[in-house]
């Protein structure tokens, strides 16, 4: 792959980042959501944290190429990424009665999906 479409792939996941990272933010906090919901929601915000922390190294590894220490930050991104989406549908399932909120939920999960379809494509440059 090019240097251009390496460039392409960390801009998109940066954005998707940076977008889910905003989604998640505007959940409801522990302290007024429901209750059967809380601890995965502060999973959630644990893990899209914790996406946006590793934001910074993948962007100075990113431009090195293919490591090691690059692909275990892939590796547990995707992670990340796949914990959101599946927290996000399992407290959808619990909150059948919020439309609203089981709707920002259905965007988070769709959301952290993207993301996870950007670190593949991110991965597949780095090969």
């Amino acid at each position: 792959m090019s240097v251009t479409e390496e460039g392409e792939a960390l801009a998109s996941l940066a954005t998707e980042i940076r977008a889910l990272a905003s989604m998640v933010a505007e959940l409801p906090q522990p302290s007024v959501a429901p209750p059967a919901i809380v601890e995965d929601l502060t999973v959630i915000d644990s893990q899209a944290r914790n996406a946006l922390g590793a934001l910074t190294r993948l962007q100075e590894l990113a431009p090195h190429g293919a490591s090691a220490e690059l692909d275990t930050l892939l590796h547990r991104m995707n992670n990340f990424f796949t914990g959101i989406a599946s927290l996000a549908t399992l407290c959808r399932d619990d909150v059948r009665g919020a439309p609203a909120l089981s709707a920002r939920l259905v965007e988070v999960e769709l959301q952290a999906r993207r993301a996870a379809n950007c670190v593949r494509e991110l991965a597949r440059t780095q090969r």
